[in-house]
């Protein structure tokens, strides 16, 4: 959170999901996270964001700005002496709002996830303003290695816009032939999340991951792609109907769903 003194308000940037929880595993193997649990929203849920003006003396809403993505995990918000409230966006925006009412004063895209915290600072007396966008695994925004600087003399132009990050907790896909894991710049993502195919179709696990992967049934079947390093595959044939959830075992926030007709 950012806080301004003046008008005594603190700005959170909040999340708005449906969440269930699951217990996974029985053997615990060292080295790697194969009993425990995970949090996660339902496959098909909305999640959207808010970014909020809280009063200190009163614990009441003074403003809000709702989002189309969510915020809470990703960039922290920065208040100034001049009355601004900076903020990066899951969609490579850079915001600045008025402290004070919230209006939206100006925005630059980044052309990544902008998900680090806008930073201050000053340079033989003319202020600069500087955000990191190098994406967000929480969040599943666009992965990117730029550092932004600007001051007041608008001389630099914005990137392209990135992938939107997902407002719906994993879209259905219609028979793809190919589940991704680690791929287009999101490292801790299956691609499609959620798919639907016909029984007895072979469906190939690749990792596009920089670090090892596994696709591993944890309600229904047992079957387990096992560690994919990058550019791996694994063919894995779904011959029963159902309804086949599954996780990375050594990273269990990660969770699919593959629905079987």
């Amino acid at each position: 959170m950012a806080y301004n003194p003046e008008l005594g308000l603190f700005y959170v940037a909040g999340t708005v999901r449906t969440s269930t929880f699951v217990r996974y595993g029985d053997t615990f193997k060292l080295g790697q996270r194969y009993v425990g649990g995970t949090q996660a929203a339902p496959i098909g849920s909305p999640m959207s964001g808010t970014f909020t003006a809280l009063a200190s003396n009163t614990n009441k809403v003074s403003w809000q700005n709702k989002s189309r993505y969510r915020l809470g995990g990703g960039s922290g918000a920065t208040a100034t002496a001049g009355g601004l409230v900076l903020h990066g966006e899951p969609d490579g925006n850079m915001i600045a709002y008025d402290a004070k009412t919230g209006q939206e004063l100006w925005r630059f895209h980044t052309g990544f996830g902008a998900d680090a915290p806008p930073v201050t600072y000053e340079v033989d007396g003319e202020q600069y303003v500087a955000i990191a966008a190098g994406g967000n695994s929480l969040l599943g925004t666009a992965y990117g290695d730029a550092v932004w600087a600007f001051s007041l003399k608008r001389q630099q132009s914005p990137l392209w816009p990135p992938p939107p990050p997902a407002t719906i907790a994993g879209p259905t896909v219609e028979n793809p032939e190919k589940i991704a894991i680690g791929a287009n710049n999101v490292e801790y993502t299956f691609f499609p999340a959620r798919a639907k195919i016909k029984a007895g179709t072979k469906v190939t696990f690749t990792s596009g991951g920089d670090v090892p992967h596994t696709a591993t049934a944890y309600q229904k079947g047992n079957w387990d792609t096992g560690a994919l390093a990058k550019g791996e595959s694994k063919e894995i044939t779904f011959t029963e109907p159902g309804t086949y959830y599954y996780i990375c075992t050594p990273h269990p926030w990660m969770y699919g769903q593959l629905i079987v007709e």
